[in-house]
């Protein structure tokens, strides 16, 4: 392990767009060489996230920060602190930082470098090629997250034709025309964090969309019992989830006697039975309030 201060790579995108998987991925090859230390951070009281990466055998540190974006003023103080701690005591070679979807990171390289502890290395800007363009028209974070991005993941190229690739890739284009574009599936890229990129020119963050629609709120909210759940009554409620929930994801213990880890993006449904948990917990972010009741 080397003395010198950890890099920090940033790995951003909104909600459903892949940053766990290509989480996942970034440590399943480089935990076995490099002493790698993950801080999660979710917009709700939630961890699901950090159970589920939790669940497997790769080696890492994992520091939680929860209830709002680590960009917002009101956390970033209290975050440096935890993230120089997590430095002095654990001496990681690299830290990955996995922000919420709707944070908005444009001022990341002036809070993340001006520190004796670490320093921003990369940052990796995951987009949802199916959902970005209905997106971009009601969420500002989004344009923000490819303007200081080094490389953006143009992920579920599958669910996409080859003209509405071409679409979005030059829409990032025009956003951030320095940044590397790399197509995916599953966010499945080898060897990401040996890529190089050159960016001496600086990114202008007044650009102004030419879109018109208003920005929307968002709201956001978590549900947790110790009882197990009907099964039938799980199921009702996934089919009546309105449009305006974006996401929606947890774990579920089921009176079948099963546990299933379920996750939700844009009206597509994964659903996987799971090992032991402790609780139900489903959280959910979307344009209106969502009552989940069993």
């Amino acid at each position: 392990m080397s003395d010198k201060k950890p890099g920090i790579v940033l790995i951003s995108g909104f909600l459903g767009s892949g940053k766990t998987s290509l989480l996942k991925k970034i440590l399943s090859q480089y935990s076995q060489n490099y002493k790698i230390a993950v801080v999660q951070n979710e917009f709700s009281d939630s961890s699901v996230d950090s159970s589920d990466i939790s669940s497997n055998t790769w080696k890492f540190e994992l520091l939680d920060i929860n209830k709002g974006s680590i960009f917002c003023i009101c956390l970033f103080a209290d975050f440096r602190e935890k993230l120089e701690k997590l430095v002095i005591e654990k001496k990681p070679d690299i830290i990955i930082i996995e922000a919420t979807g709707l944070a908005d990171p444009i001022s990341v390289g002036v809070l993340l470098n001006k520190s004796e502890h670490f320093y921003l290395k990369q940052v990796i800007t995951v987009i949802d090629s199916h959902n970005f363009c209905k997106l971009r028209n009601v969420l500002k974070c989004i344009d923000n997250q490819i303007r200081v991005a080094d490389i953006v993941i143009i992920n579920k190229i599958d669910k996409v034709s080859q003209e509405e690739f071409d679409f979005v890739s030059k829409e990032i284009t025009v956003i951030n025309p320095n940044a590397i574009k790399i197509p995916a599936r599953y966010s499945v890229v080898e060897n990401i964090l040996d890529i190089d990129f050159v960016n001496n020119n600086p990114i202008s963050v007044n650009k102004k969309s030419s879109l018109s629609t208003p920005m929307r709120e968002i709201y956001s909210d978590i549900f947790r019992t110790t009882k197990r759940i009907d099964l039938e009554k799980f199921n009702q409620m996934m089919g009546s989830i309105p449009e305006d929930i974006i996401r929606l994801k947890g774990f579920i213990r089921c009176t079948d006697g099963n546990n299933y880890l379920v996750q939700y993006v844009h009206g597509e449904t994964v659903i996987v039975k799971y090992g032991e948990i402790t609780c139900t917990e489903l959280s959910y972010t979307g344009f209106k309030t969502f009552d989940i009741n069993f």
